[in-house]
């Protein structure tokens, strides 16, 4: 792998050429990424009756099985990231987690099944942190929290890729050819992105010359910078939280639905792109313009009405799961959905610009273990132990009871992203390789 031949740098606040294709493409990589992670809770019911799989082992295959590969891989790659051309790095994991997800269709079993969900959390490791640093070079500061939450809102696209695509192709076609279908795009964007995608110039948003910047950061003096920084271990354990929750409680959404309600998997795939995919997208460039229009108030203002955000929406979630009619909970989800999607954006945003230039992808990959691994690997597997235990005596409710109980987890959320918005210290004064690089604009 050959180092970097970045772009030259521009000026803070100014357009760079290539940004607009840049976040575009990485949002669909997301996307992608996103959609592949969804196929397992979309095929569930299938997957469970194939291979007579208990709710523990859907929720490994979901979550455990998945995250502990992506999130532990994406650190060494954020090396290679921090050091080489990021383009190649995001070139390479989309054709490996879009290829391993097409072969998941092939899966004989449980164990064959839960290999290559493994191959698929390799590929998609090095994607999101290299993301996060192109955009985190291509905006400035001041417009950074709505690029992030554009690149953000690949989550939501996904979603509605995998659960409208998957649902629909699942239901005519069986889980087989609903892996086959979800890899194909991923691998077309790669064809689309060897063209279109440029690599920027390191620190070239923050007015940093190009060339200046020398990613020799180890993640020791990463994790060090992270510690002694409270703010970052807030947004840290804010985001953890949250996505336990939220990558918990949509692994399960279509499985909710089917055993609650009664509905089929077409029509559950239309609901959950209509509403969680639209509406959640809403929600995560609201999280952006929100948080970018508060912060020009008042430093900070912005992650206190995230925090508040996460607190808010816990009565309303509960009305959600718990209604006993389909178009109660549907009402509810409504605005559940909107206030979730806040949150995404502004942590990538914030994180990037706490963070000093040579540690960006590091400190994303820093994210990605602690979310994922935690999050999204213990996430579903929470929320299928308690179901199990809970049917014993509730039935098909104690789905239902378990993802309403794992929503109290919002207050501990809602109480760092509140403590994040504490004012740090310039990421830069920390950072000997970038100290003295900053080009006057």
């Amino acid at each position: 792998m050959s180092r970097e031949n970045d772009q030259g740098a521009g000026k803070p606040g100014r357009n760079i050429p290539g940004q607009r294709s840049a976040l575009i493409l990485l949002m669909l990589a997301y996307a992608c990424s996103l959609a592949d992670r969804m196929i397992v809770g979309i095929v569930a019911p299938q997957l469970k009756v194939a291979f007579s799989l208990s709710d523990a082992q859907l929720g490994m295959l979901g979550g455990l099985a998945f995250a502990v590969f992506y999130a532990t891989l994406g650190l060494p790659i954020a090396v290679l990231a921090d050091r080489y051309r990021r383009k190649t790095i995001i070139l390479i994991s989309l054709f490996v987690f879009s290829l391993m997800t097409a072969l998941c269709g092939f899966a004989g079993g449980f164990a064959s099944l839960l290999a290559l969900r493994m191959m698929v959390g390799v590929g998609e490791a090095g994607v999101n942190p290299a993301s996060q640093s192109v955009i985190a070079d291509y905006f400035s500061q001041e417009r950074r929290p709505f690029a992030m939450s554009i690149l953000a809102m690949g989550a939501n696209v996904g979603m509605i890729a995998g659960f409208l695509i998957g649902g629909i192709t699942s239901q005519l076609y069986g889980w087989r050819v609903a892996f086959f279908v979800m890899g194909l795009p991923g691998m077309l964007l790669v064809v689309a992105a060897i063209f279109l995608l440029r690599e920027p110039s390191r620190g070239q948003s923050d007015g940093v010359i190009a060339g200046a910047v020398k990613a020799s950061a180890s993640y020791f003096s990463s994790v060090k910078y992270l510690l002694k920084t409270p703010s970052l271990m807030h947004l840290f354990m804010g985001c953890m939280i949250t996505g336990m929750l939220g990558y918990g409680n949509a692994q399960w959404l279509p499985t909710f639905f089917v055993r609650s309600y009664g509905l089929e998997m077409s029509t559950v795939g239309l609901i959950l792109a209509g509403m969680f995919g639209i509406l959640g997208a809403a929600g995560t460039l609201l999280g952006g313009y929100i948080v970018q229009r508060a912060d020009a108030r008042r430093a900070g203002l912005g992650l206190k009405i995230v925090g508040l955000s996460q607190v808010v929406m816990i009565p309303v979630t509960l009305v959600a799961y718990l209604a006993p009619e389909l178009w109660q909970s549907l009402c509810a989800f409504a605005p559940v959905i909107v206030i979730s999607g806040l949150y995404l954006g502004p942590t990538f945003s914030e994180i990037q610009t706490r963070s000093p230039i040579a540690m960006r992808a590091k400190m994303a990959a820093l994210l990605m273990l602690t979310v994922n691994l935690i999050g999204y690997g213990l996430g579903p597997l929470a929320v299928g132990v308690i179901s199990d235990l809970l049917t014993v005596s509730s039935g098909n409710n104690g789905l239902r009871q378990a993802m309403a109980i794992m929503s109290f987890f919002s207050i501990w959320s809602g109480y760092h992203y509140w403590r994040s918005s504490a004012p740090s210290r310039r990421p830069d004064s920390e950072d000997p390789q970038t100290e003295m690089s900053h080009a006057r604009a």
